[in-house]
Formats: C-alpha cells, structure tokens, sequence
C-alpha cells in the first residue's frame, strides 16, 4: 500500500503551491481574468499571428531547401572564430537577431534534429538566438513606450552586442586550463524534399507552434493583469512592480518599466530585454518539446544576457548619447 504512495519532493510542493495560488488569484479576479484572456486574444489576431507567421513558415522553408547550408558558407569562419559554432548553426542566431523569437529557435530545432547540431551548441544557440524582434524594441518599446526610437535602435543594439559577447565567452573554441578546443565534427546535410511537401509540412509545423505561443502569451496576460491588480493593492514601488512583471512576461515588464524616470526605465528596460520573460521561455521548451538540451545553461545564459544588457547599454549612451 505505501508503495503507491508517491513520495512528496520539494519539486511536487513547489508545484502545488504555484497551482494552489494561481487557483485562488483567477478565482478572486475571475473578471479581470477573462478580459485579459479577451485581450490577449486580439493581440494574437492582430498583431502576433500577421506578424509572425509568414516568418515561420519562410524560415522552416529555408532551412528545408538546403538555404541555411549555402549561407552557412559565408558564416563559417566568422561563427567558428567568435562563436564556436558551424556556419548553419550561425544562421539560426542571425534569424533570432534579424527576425526575433520564434524564428532562430525553430531553425535551430531543425538543424539540431537534423544531426547537424550538437547538445551544448543547441543549448547555447537557443539562449543566443532567443531576442524579441527589432520592430517590438525600436517601434514599441523604443519610440511608443520610452519616447524615444534613438533609445530603442539602441536597446536592439545591446541585445546584439551582449548575444555575441556571451556566445564569445562560452563559445568551446576558447583555450581553457591550456586545452585548445578542436574543430568540430562534420554533420550529414539535409534531405531536400519537393517543394510541395515542404511547403505543407513548413505551413502545419508553424501553424501549430504557433498555436501554441498564442496560448502562452493568452495565459501570461490573465495572469499579468491579475498580478497588477494586486500589487497596486500591495503598494509597491514602481521599479518593483516593474522587475516583478518583467521577470514573468516581457510586454508588461516594459510596459511598467516606462512609468519610472528615464534613466532607470531604460536599465529596467534593457535587463527585461535580456531575459525576455517567463513567458517566452516556457514558449521555447513547448517547441523544442524532448529535444535534449541543457535547461540550466539556457537559463543561466539569459540571466547573464539580462544583468550584461546593463554595462553594455550604459557604455551606448555614453558613445551614442
């Protein structure tokens, strides 16, 4: 009988009480939670889903018509040099930087199911891939939140210089206790299918991944606009309230971020960017699904994005002010 019994670990506990207190939160504002779902919604019809999914389907045809090994060529020495990756890999941290979550992860998942990709490039090139697209931080953050499109060019230019930065400090070509890193091992290239069955099999895997992130970003709403409702019954500061909302989902993290002074809303700003929010990552290992990959080191690596963002935006100002 005790043998059916599962033991209770401090994961489960955890768990309980997270599915405990979002319980009584939607319970107690069931109302606010429902318009937020309303909105979220929309903001899927009208902006993310437009937005997004030509892209996704016009990456995953990149990548299944060989496009990504005939650019990977021009990447190649660069992405060994700096990254320590192979050209192909290169290209998914490209796409993320030029077209935003989720567009370098599901050429990344390609490439890496495609044998093309080892575990520790994919966990890195996950976390160096991973960026909010340049329209959202020069138009939305920059120009409609904080006023200013100078400021938002500049915010996507420390995500760039941050990704690399990072890609460059735990890239495995760097000499570590005298071991030189060799070169890495040759992959299989791609079986090119007909172009038919890789437009419909590039249409259905985006359609449902996007899917998918449309329900991420549903949930993440209600629950923003719940948690805002009870931290202004809490009274909290503003450069909290902003670190708090940053830390679950990116949109409301900035959102709150342009309430406070200038200086200090670019800074909280530029760590949001970074780390880019619970939302996304829970996003990103719905796609990935049992792709084997290092969570703490994607983690690990975000976080590092999010506190370098810091520095790095700093020092633009100076040069850039």
């Amino acid at each position: 009988m005790t043998a059916n019994i599962k033991r209770r670990t401090p994961q489960g506990a955890m768990l309980f009480l997270a599915g405990l207190f979002l319980l009584v939160l939607f319970f107690r504002n069931a109302e606010i939670a429902g318009k937020a779902v309303s909105s979220g919604l929309l903001l899927c019809v009208r902006s993310l889903i437009p937005s997004l999914f030509p892209l996704m389907v016009a990456s995953e045809l990149l990548v299944s018509s060989g496009g990504v090994d005939r650019l990977g060529t021009f990447l190649a020495r660069p992405a060994r040099t700096i990254l320590g990756l192979r050209g192909d890999a290169a290209c998914a941290v490209l796409l993320g930087m030029v077209c935003g979550f989720p567009i370098g992860t599901r050429c990344a998942l390609t490439l890496y199911r495609d044998g093309r990709m080892s575990e520790d490039e994919f966990s890195r090139v996950l976390a160096l891939s991973n960026h909010p697209s340049p329209a959202f931080l020069i138009s939305t953050v920059g120009r409609s939140l904080l006023g200013s499109t100078r400021t938002g060019i500049l915010l996507y230019l420390t995500t760039i210089c941050s990704s690399l930065l990072l890609g460059t400090i735990f890239s495995p070509r760097r000499k570590r206790k005298g071991i030189s890193f060799g070169e890495m091992p040759s992959r299989p290239a791609p079986m090119i299918r007909s172009f038919s069955s890789s437009l419909a099999s590039a249409v259905s895997a985006s359609a449902l991944s996007l899917l998918s992130i449309c329900a991420f970003v549903v949930f993440f709403s209600a629950l923003v606009e719940c948690l805002t409702h009870l931290s202004a019954a809490l009274s909290l500061s503003k450069p909290l309230t902003a670190m708090i909302f940053g830390f679950f989902e990116l949109t409301g993290g900035v959102s709150h971020a342009a309430e406070c002074s200038a200086s200090l809303a670019r800074m909280l700003c530029a760590f949001s960017v970074g780390w880019t929010g619970l939302s996304v990552h829970f996003q990103l290992l719905y796609l990935v699904g049992d792709a084997s990959f290092s969570r703490g080191k994607y983690l690990l690596l975000k976080l590092a994005e999010g506190g370098l963002n810091l520095p790095i935006l700093a020092l633009l100002l100076q040069i850039l002010p």
